[in-house]
């Protein structure tokens, strides 16, 4: 279930769906956030903040997991260790980013604003555009392949999966299909 919680930290920071600033403070009674930590990949115990350890590896997961919706980056998702899919771009960077502003956050919390980190995400993705194979294996079952995301408008990755499409002989084939993704730089 998506909206599960793993942890007892509480979630009862203020939360501004407009600026999606991110909020954290560490009290006599234990952790608060204005963010629910719905994945859980590195850390048993759950988020934290100020070193470059486990949890605040999850906590930049779950707070890129906000920003950057499974799909939204036209790239199929990662699944985590606790069988939560976060997206690629999500997963590609949560790392960086927990070096960036998770690991910089002071002991008792902080602010990580919105804009800053929609910043910090332009400047650390670019857009493309992809073509994809789909086919069927031996047992019918479907799958996708990368077959080349180097392409500078949608039109050209279009005019090649066209092609791809019509002058493959392969009876498994599918098709080619064109997409916008987002890659890391």
């Amino acid at each position: 279930m998506r909206d599960e919680i793993f942890t007892t930290d509480t979630t009862d920071l203020h939360w501004d769906p407009a600026t999606m600033d991110i909020r954290c403070e560490r009290r006599d009674d234990g952790l608060h956030f204005n963010l629910v930590q719905r994945v859980r990949h590195h850390s048993p115990t759950g988020m934290e903040w100020g070193y470059a350890g486990s949890g605040p590896a999850d906590f930049a997961l779950n707070i890129l997991d906000h920003f950057l919706p499974v799909g939204e980056d036209g790239w199929d998702g990662v699944r985590c260790g606790d069988t939560h899919v976060v997206s690629r771009i999500a997963w590609a960077l949560h790392q960086d980013f927990k070096f960036a502003f998770i690991a910089a956050l002071p002991y008792g919390g902080g602010v990580i604003s919105g804009a800053r980190i929609r910043a910090w995400l332009t400047a650390m993705t670019e857009a493309g555009y992809a073509v994809f194979g789909r086919a069927r294996d031996e047992t019918g079952k479907e799958y996708e392949w990368l077959h080349d995301d180097a392409y500078e408008t949608l039109a050209a990755a279009e005019a090649d999966a066209t092609l791809l499409t019509t002058n493959t002989a392969d009876p498994d084939l599918i098709a080619f299909t064109a997409r916008r993704v987002l890659n890391v730089r």
